[in-house]
């Protein structure tokens, strides 16, 4: 009976998914959407209701949409508060528990409601004037290796808070004497007041893993709370907060079997719309009562009383605060917790997501969705362990305990492997991921003990501390391999609304761009500089991108160089949309036949789409109206400007012209530096990869196209400012990727080697797209764009391509330094000079 429902429910989704009459579903019908750990979707169907639900108002026909402040004592408060009780209860009946045995907090997400959490709970009563030799007892606070970064940072709350609290950082025992090993952690402020009663101690810990799946035992609760943490973290006054972010997005939490203290839920990852509304849920106990007695901080309708010109307060339900503590007379914790007034209308809109999705799962809640993602997750799971490469070696690193025993949810996370056994950079699988319409997560995923458990390399902090000082690898940045090792994994997740389908395109998507099928039939390129310390170069073409994500603008004379900028109007203008977004190619593929030109002597900035065209006075007075966009500043170019691009362009919405202020660090929007630099030499060593290793119909059409040809489409793919020869007869393949610096010898001009070039999805994009009326003679490329990136991944596991280059500063103690540097501020830099790169030291 129960693979019947489960039956049911997976041909009620795939009805949803496919039906091309169904709308529930259709923003996901050329979407892969696997990431559902971050974030669950919603029905089109949820989004109506909760519009008509704020709209439709008929008091003779029952329907209601006024709602107001549910601190008002008007008709429509009070509603509004009687709606807000019942989705309290609702949210209980999903755990299987009611309002007698817990009470609902809403807070903002998990994170506001642990932070919460540790604000109120009262760890003991501290004396500074005690001596660490007086017999006392430090209160604990305890999290996991593999809890959320959002509990790690509670610690910081717990050492301002309460100084005397001692921290452990736990982990799995070896022993089975008892469940995890501790570590205290010193408290960076120095400050140890001692404990003058009974301590509380509270320990927070995953109901599953963020970063892989991994499955705790709920019957941990009562079991810690029964016989300690191991034989140091004592159980006497222990509290147990179950941070259940992750596991509540797919699975069923039995309050009634497990009954933690505590316990945190952000519901966007159940149901995908609303956002911004979580819940602490607090048992209701004598002592819960006693030990969230420290609340501190009060607000609107949270207080019963308070004095203004003493320090008198009463927080309600609660007696006279008195030394910093209040006494909670009653279980209903919400009224003195909920400071200020709540998100009422996104807890209306929680309480028509709970019936949309009962009604979805045929009233049997999380329980269908557990079994059923597990049934996705078990076979994804062996499809990944199943695939290998020519030489038999392994594709697919899975990140999982291997102990028998133990459970995981439908979480997957691993990196990817070459046929030589050496990992793939998780940004490159995300960017073609992205040009393939899937939907994934890259990074540690605010896991950082799971990712230095996992990522061998990473498990001693030295490690990843040196990364982040010496590498500059931060949380979010594009560092994905140092020193060919990764800083963090790729991970996907199935939900309530996954179909088998979305698997196996996935499982496609990894066959056809990472599975090598044969041996390459170039050898790998190796670079080896032996007693070599420099090279000679020559810039043989020069381009400009005066407008982020339009075409480039190639320069035939010399250009002036902007000390800090790079070359003068580089990336200097951006097109932003009516939301004050800035455009690109993946949103407006009409980018791509926009031409710029800027005509120095003029001060022209003249624009060129198909047959039509417009110039801009870049000298013109305008009203310097500063726009913000972006995390830029720019200067708005004007009305004209703003309606012939939103007419060229055919975009949605009103478009403009920003000019991006010089006090602005425009680099951000010219990648990584100010200059991009690529070599000849390197273009035709991927030439010469992609002719023997594409497809016969690929090969086929570059047999046809001069050499040449190919080679200026490759260089334009990757947008570079600097296209540089090497002296073949002094250097390798790639030789300049070993660059430390490089001085221009005709012009006194010195760069600084930043970093390598990691490649976007943009060179999936055609630079060199066909326009109206252009020249007939120009090869339409398109044909080899889609697999362009795939190739270079596989010609280049690192998919590095070209250097970043900044201008070097001169030595401030040079006696000539101050000549130089007036100048070199009217320095210009262009084709056919000449340069020398030094190398770097081994």
């Amino acid at each position: 009976m129960e693979n019947d429902i489960i039956q049911d429910y997976k041909n009620q989704i795939e009805y949803l998914r496919f039906d091309s009459k169904q709308s529930e579903f259709n923003y996901l019908k050329n979407e892969i959407f696997l990431d559902y750990a971050a974030n669950s979707v919603y029905p089109s169907s949820l989004i109506k209701q909760y519009y008509e639900k704020l709209t439709n108002h008929d008091e003779s026909h029952g329907l209601w949409s006024l709602f107001s402040n549910p601190h008002s004592h008007s008709q429509s408060g009070l509603y509004t508060n009687l709606f807000i009780e019942s989705t309290r209860q609702k949210i209980l009946s999903l755990f299987n528990t009611n309002l007698n045995e817990y009470d609902v907090v809403f807070v903002q997400n998990a994170t506001s409601g642990l932070k919460l959490l540790l604000e109120s709970f009262n760890f003991g009563t501290f004396d500074s004037s005690r001596k660490k030799s007086d017999s006392c007892t430090h209160p604990y606070f305890a999290y996991l290796n593999d809890n959320h970064t959002s509990v790690i940072g509670l610690r910081e709350l717990v050492w301002s808070l309460n100084s005397g609290v001692e921290v452990h950082f736990l982990a799995e025992a070896q022993s089975s004497e008892y469940f995890f090993s501790s570590k205290l952690i010193e408290n960076p402020y120095n400050s140890q007041n001692l404990v003058n009663s009974s301590p509380n101690n509270l320990i927070v810990i995953p109901a599953q893993s963020n970063f892989n799946g991994r499955r705790y035992s709920l019957d941990l609760v009562d079991k810690i709370k029964t016989n300690g943490i191991n034989y140091q973290l004592k159980a006497e006054n222990l509290f147990v907060c179950l941070d259940t972010a992750s596991f509540t997005s797919t699975s069923f939490l039995n309050l009634d079997e497990f009954k933690p203290d505590f316990l945190v839920v952000s519901f966007y990852k159940m149901f995908g719309f609303p956002t911004g509304v979580g819940a602490l849920i607090i048992r209701k106990t004598e002592a819960n009562k006693q030990c969230l007695s420290s609340k501190k901080y009060f607000g609107g309708g949270t207080v019963s009383m308070a004095l203004i010109d003493n320090t008198q307060v009463c927080f309600k339900n609660c007696s006279l605060k008195k030394k910093g503590t209040s006494l909670i007379k009653n279980d209903t914790f919400h009224e003195f917790l909920e400071d200020g007034t709540i998100s009422y209308l996104q807890v209306i809109g929680l309480n028509l997501a709970i019936d949309k999705f009962l009604h979805l799962t045929f009233n049997k809640g999380f329980s269908i969705v557990e079994e059923y993602v597990r049934g996705l997750t078990d076979y994804c799971y062996a499809k990944l362990e199943a695939l290998k490469h020519y030489n038999d070696i392994k594709m697919v690193e899975i990140y999982r305990d291997t102990r028998p025993g133990l459970k995981y949810g439908p979480i997957i996370a691993f990196n990817l492997r070459n046929s030589l056994g050496k990992y793939i950079g998780y940004n490159l699988v995300n960017n073609l991921a992205q040009e393939n319409r899937i939907h994934l997560r890259t990074g540690c995923f605010c896991n950082i003990g799971a990712c230095q458990k996992f990522l061998s390399h990473l498990q001693d902090s030295s490690n990843f501390m040196e990364n982040f000082e010496e590498h500059g690898h931060k949380c979010g940045d594009y560092i994905d391999l140092i020193d060919g090792k990764p800083t963090g994994a790729i991970r996907i997740s199935f939900g309530y609304a996954s179909i088998k389908e979305d698997i196996n395109y996935f499982l496609k998507f990894l066959d056809e761009n990472f599975v090598e099928k044969k041996a390459p039939s170039l050898n790998q390129i190796s670079f080896n500089c032996g007693d070599i310390r420099k090279q000679f170069l020559k810039i043989n073409q020069i381009f400009i991108y005066p407008i982020k994500s339009c075409r480039s603008m190639k320069i035939e004379d010399s250009w002036p160089l902007v000390k800090g900028f790079g070359l003068k109007y580089d990336r200097s203008f951006v097109i932003i949309d009516s939301n004050e977004i800035v455009l690109t190619q993946k949103r407006c593929p009409n980018l791509t036949k926009l031409q710029p030109y800027i005509d120095l002597k003029k001060q022209i900035l003249i624009l060129s789409f198909l047959k039509e065209s417009f110039s801009l006075d870049l000298n013109f007075s305008f009203d310097k109206k500063i726009v913000y966009a972006n995390k830029l500043a720019g200067i708005d170019m004007g009305e004209e400007a703003s309606k012939w691009l939103t007419r060229v362009l055919n975009f949605s919405g009103s478009l403009q012209l920003l000019k991006i202020c010089e006090n602005i660090e425009k680099t951000s929007f010219a990648n990584k530096a100010e200059f991009l630099l690529i070599s000849e030499n390197s273009i035709k060593v991927l030439r010469k990869f992609l002719v023997n290793n594409l497809e016969e119909d690929l090969k086929n059409k570059l047999d046809s196209i001069g050499l040449k040809k190919i080679d200026n489409f490759l260089l334009q793919q990757f947008r570079p400012n600097l296209i540089v020869s090497i002296d073949e007869n002094n250097g390798g393949d790639f030789s300049e990727e070993h660059w430390d610096e490089i001085k221009i010898l005709n012009k006194n001009l010195n760069f600084k080697s930043v970093n390598n070039c990691t490649r976007c999805q943009m060179i999936n994009i055609n630079q060199s797209v066909l326009s109206e009326g252009e020249n007939s003679e120009m090869i339409d490329f398109s044909f080899l764009c889609n697999s362009l990136l795939k190739q270079v991944n596989k010609f280049k596991s690192n998919s590095k391509f070209g250097i970043y280059l900044a201008q070097s500063e001169h030595n401030p103690h040079d006696e000539f330094s101050e000549f130089l540097s007036n100048l070199e501020r009217n320095k210009k830099i262009g084709p056919g000079d000449v340069g020398e790169a030094k190398l770097k030291l081994n």
